[in-house]
C-alpha cells in the first residue's frame, strides 16, 4: 500500500486519530500497556520514564518523541518564532514541521509556494477528510516494514558478541571524532529494547534506529581493521579480511534498510544521522564521491530544516535531547562539506550566510567523556565556521576587502584563545564521572589526541589565511616586507607538519588509526615544497629545538627534514592512495619533489643529480648531504650506494603484493637509484622510471603556472 506522506509545504497534513490512554512509552514501542499510574509495569521494568498524554511533553526518545496533548496529532507545525534578535528581523523565517513519532521534519521557508496561502490550517483540514488515511493502514505499513527489516537483520547482522564488541568499538575511538549521536540514548535503546524486540515477533521493529545501529558497526567493525593494519606486533591478514567482509555485509544492509525506510523522501533524523556516520568513516580527501554524497546529505538536513537553530521555533515538540542532537548532526556535516570542499578546491555547500543554528550545551551533559567531546567538536566547529567564511571571502570569486581580510584575521587569533581555553578545560577531566564501557587510558589518550587535532587545525587556519601573503612569482629583489610574509607563511607549514606528525604518531595513537587519515596535511607540504624549489639555499631560521647542525656541516634546514618525515608518514597512513585522483596527484607530488631536490642538491655541472629525489620519500632514513663550497666553487662530491642486484621476479612478487607498502617503496628507491648511477636507464628521469613501471600517468595540470619549470 502507498505510504501516505505529508505534502512538502508549510503545513503538513495532520493526521487524526483517537486519544491516547496508555503510556507514550508504550505506543511508541507497541506494546502492552498496564496504564498504571504514576508508571507502568513496562516503563518500570526497563527503568525509564513513564508519562501519558495529559502531561509534559516526553523526553524518552530523543530522536522523534510523542507528542503530549491530547488527541495526539501526528505532525505539530511551527509557523512562529520565539522572541528573539533573529527574529525581530525576521519574522517571517519559515515553517518547521516535525514528526512526533519518527523523528521526521520538514522545513519551508515563506518563498515555498504554499506559504503565499494564508488559510493553509483550514486546507489540511480539508484536504485530510478528503483523503482518509486509517489508523490500521498506517500500523500495517509500518509492520510490513518491520518484516522486512527483521528479515534483512537475520541475513546481515552478525553474532551478537561480534556486535557488542563493534559498539563498544564505535564509542570508544570513533564516536569522539563524530559525536553526532546521543550515546545514552543509543545504549538504552539497545540494551533494554532492542534485543527484547528482536526476540519477539509480535513487536515491530524501528527501522530508523537499526539504520543507525549498522552504521556504528560499520564504523567499529572499519576501526578494528585498521588497528590491525597498523598493528606493530604483525601483519594479520586473516583477521582484517574477516573484518573487509563483516564491513561489506553492514554497508549493504544499511543501503537496505534506508531503502525500506524509504530515505531521503522519508528523512528521519536517525536515517541522516547513520548516512553521515558512514560518510565520516568513508571519507578520504581528494575523492569526489564522498563530497558528493556529503552534499546530498547538506540538501537533505536543510530540507529537514536542520540548518535552522531549532530553538527558534515554539511548539515544535522537541525536547533539548532533540535540540541538542539537531545541532551536533548540523555541524558534522558541515564541518564535513568544508573540509572535503578544501580538499578538492570546490565552493562549500553549507553557505555560512545561511545557517542559525547554534552550537551544541557542553553542560547539558553530566558524564565528564560526554562533555570532553562536546567541548572538542563545538570548539572545531568554530574553525570550521570561520575556514567556511575565509573560503569564500579570501578565495572567493570577489576581491576581498582590507577590512574584510583584517576582520577574518580577528576572527583567527579570537579562535586561538579559543582553542587554548578549550584545551585548558578538557585537561581539566580527571573521568571520575564517566560510563561503565569507558576505558579510562583510552580517555587520557583522547585528551592529548583531541588537543592536538585542535592545534592543527588551528595553524592550518593560519596558514590558509597567510598563503596569498607570500603567494605569486618569487622575485629576486623583493622587499623586507615580502620575505616577512614569506617567512610567516613557512613557518606556520611547518608548525602544521609538526603537530601532524605528534598527532599521527604510530603506534603510540594505534587506537585512533581510523581518525589520523581524516586530517591530511598536504597544504603544508605544498607550501613547504614550493618553498624550496624557489629558495633552495635561502633557509629559514629552525624554529624547533634541533637548532644549527656544527659549524663544518651545512646549516640544518627544517623543510626538507620535515617534509621527509611528513612524506613518509603520508605513505604510511595510505593518505596518498585514498582514490585515483589522490594517486596521480601523489605521483605529481613526487615529481615536483624531485625537480626540488635537484635545485637544492644536485650539482650545476652535472646533467643527471647524483641525490635522487624519491631517495627521502621512501621513508629510509638518508644522512643529509653537506654542500659546503670549496675555495673554487664547487660543491662536495656525493657518494653513490652500490648498484643492488634484484631480478624480475623479484620485482614482479613485490608489485603483486602491496605497491603502497614502505617496504616496497625502499626497494624500489633502492632499485632505481642504482640504475640510473650505473647508467642502465640512460637519462630517463627517476618518476619517468617509476610511472614506467606502476602503469601511472601524472596528474594533468599545468605546474608552470604555479611557478614550477618543469623539464
Amino acid at each position: 500500500m502507498e505510504h501516505h506522506l505529508p505534502p512538502y509545504n508549510a503545513v503538513p497534513r495532520i493526521k487524526r486519530s483517537r486519544k491516547i490512554t496508555i503510556c507514550l512509552s508504550c505506543y511508541k514501542r507497541r506494546v502492552k500497556c498496564d496504564k498504571e499510574k504514576p508508571q507502568c509495569s513496562q516503563c518500570r521494568t526497563l527503568s525509564i520514564r513513564c508519562e501519558y498524554a495529559s502531561t509534559s511533553p516526553s523526553s524518552i526518545g530523543g530522536f522523534g518523541s510523542e507528542e503530549a496533548v491530547g488527541g495526539s496529532k501526528k505532525w505539530k507545525v511551527v509557523g512562529e518564532l520565539l522572541d528573539s534578535p533573529l527574529a525581530k528581523k525576521r519574522p517571517d523565517a519559515g515553517y518547521l514541521a516535525v514528526d512526533i513519532l519518527t523523528g521526521e521534519s520538514r522545513y519551508a521557508s515563506t518563498a515555498y509556494w504554499p506559504s503565499f496561502f494564508k488559510e493553509e490550517s483550514a486546507m489540511a483540514d480539508i484536504l485530510d477528510g478528503a483523503s482518509p488515511n486509517t489508523k490500521s493502514d498506517e500500523l500495517n505499513e509500518e509492520t510490513l516494514e518491520s518484516i522486512q527489516c527483521r528479515k534483512v537483520i537475520s541475513a546481515y547482522l552478525p553474532q551478537r558478541q561480534v556486535v557488542e564488541d563493534l559498539v563498544g568499538e564505535y564509542f570508544s575511538v570513533v564516536h569522539p571524532f563524530c559525536p553526532i549521536v546521543d550515546r545514552h540514548y543509543f545504549l538504552l535503546v539497545y540494551d533494554s529494547q532492542f534485543w527484547n524486540i528482536l526476540a519477539s515477533s509480535s513487536q515491530n521493529i524501528q527501522v530508523a534506529f537499526v539504520v543507525l545501529l549498522f552504521a556504528t558497526l560499520y564504523g567499529g567493525a572499519l576501526s578494528k581493521k585498521q588497528k590491525l593494519k597498523y598493528d606493530p606486533s604483525g601483519s594479520r591478514l586473516r583477521e582484517v579480511k574477516t573484518y573487509e567482509m563483516i564491513m561489506e555485509k553492514l554497508l549493504a544492509a544499511s543501503d537496505i534498510f534506508l531503502r525500506i525506510h524509504k530515505f531521503p523522501e522519508r528523512p528521519s533524523l536517525c536515517c541522516l544521522m547513520g548516512a553521515t556516520v558512514i560518510q565520516f568513516c568513508r571519507r578520504r580527501d581528494g575523492s569526489m564521491d564522498t563530497t558528493f554524497d556529503i552534499s546530498h546529505l547538506i540538501r537533505i538536513a536543510q530540507v529537514m530544516g536542520l540548518h535552522r537553530d531549532p530553538a527558534l521555533f515554539r511548539n515544535s515538540g522537541l525536547d533539548e535531547l532533540q535540540i541538542q542532537v539537531r545541532r551536533r548532526v548540523w555541524w558534522q556535516l558541515v564541518y564535513l562539506d568544508v573540509t572535503g570542499s578544501l580538499g578538492n578546491g570546490l565552493p562549500t555547500t553549507s553557505h555560512p550566510a545561511q545557517n542559525d543554528v547554534k552550537m551544541p550545551s557542553v553542560d547539558f551533559y553530566e558524564l565528564e567523556e560526554d562533555k570532553l567531546f562536546a567541548s572538542f567538536a563545538n570548539c572545531r566547529s568554530n574553525g570550521i565556521r570561520i575556514l567556511s567564511r575565509l573560503l569564500s571571502e579570501l578565495y572567493g570569486i570577489n576581491q576581498p576587502l582590507p577590512t574584510m581580510v583584517a576582520g577574518i584575521l580577528r576572527e583567527l587569533e579570537e579562535f586561538r584563545r579559543d582553542v587554548k581555553r578549550t584545551k585548558d578545560t578538557m585537561h581539566l577531566f580527571t573521568f571520575n564521572k564517566r560510563s561503565s564501557r569507558a576505558s579510562i587510558d583510552v580517555l587520557h589518550k583522547l585528551q592529548t589526541q583531541l588537543s592536538l587535532l585542535l592545534d592543527v587545525i588551528c595553524e592550518k587556519l593560519f596558514l590558509i589565511y597567510y598563503f596569498p601573503l607570500a603567494s605569486g612569482t618569487p622575485d629576486v629583489n623583493r622587499d623586507q616586507n615580502a620575505r616577512a610574509h614569506r617567512e610567516q607563511v613557512i613557518h606556520t607549514a611547518i608548525r602544521v607538519m609538526r603537530l601532524f606528525l605528534d598527532y599521527s604518531e604510530l603506534p603510540k595513537y594505534v587506537e585512533f588509526c581510523l581518525s589520523l587519515s581524516r586530517y591530511h596535511q598536504f597544504h603544508a607540504m605544498i607550501i613547504i615544497l614550493r618553498d624550496i624549489y624557489h629558495y633552495p639555499h635561502d633557509i629559514p631560521e629552525p624554529t624547533t629545538r634541533y637548532g644549527i647542525k656544527d659549524e663544518d656541516a651545512q646549516p640544518y634546514d627544517e623543510r626538507t627534514d620535515v617534509l621527509q618525515q611528513g612524506l613518509t608518514r603520508t605513505e604510511y597512513l595510505g593518505m596518498n592512495s585514498i582514490s585515483p585522483l589522490a594517486v596521480k596527484q601523489w605521483k605529481t607530488f613526487l615529481q615536483l619533489k624531485e625537480e626540488a631536490w635537484n635545485r637544492k642538491y644536485a650539482p650545476p655541472s652535472q646533467s643527471i643529480e647524483a641525490f635522487p629525489a624519491t631517495l627521502a620519500s621512501s621513508g629510509a632514513s638518508v644522512p643529509r648531504p653537506s654542500f659546503a663550497q670549496t675555495s673554487i666553487g664547487t660543491p662536495n662530491v656525493i657518494e653513490a650506494p652500490e648498484p643492488a642486484i634484484i631480478d624480475s621476479a623479484t620485482i614482479n612478487q613485490s608489485f603483486a603484493s602491496d605497491t603502497s607498502s614502505v617496504e616496497f617503496q625502499n626497494f624500489l628507491n633502492i632499485q632505481f637509484t642504482a640504475d640510473k648511477i650505473s647508467g642502465r636507464i640512460g637519462t630517463a628521469s627517476s618518476n619517468d622510471y617509476v610511472q614506467h613501471v606502476l602503469g601511472i600517468n601524472s596528474w594533468d595540470i599545468d605546474w608552470t603556472a604555479y611557478g614550477f619549470r618543469l623539464e
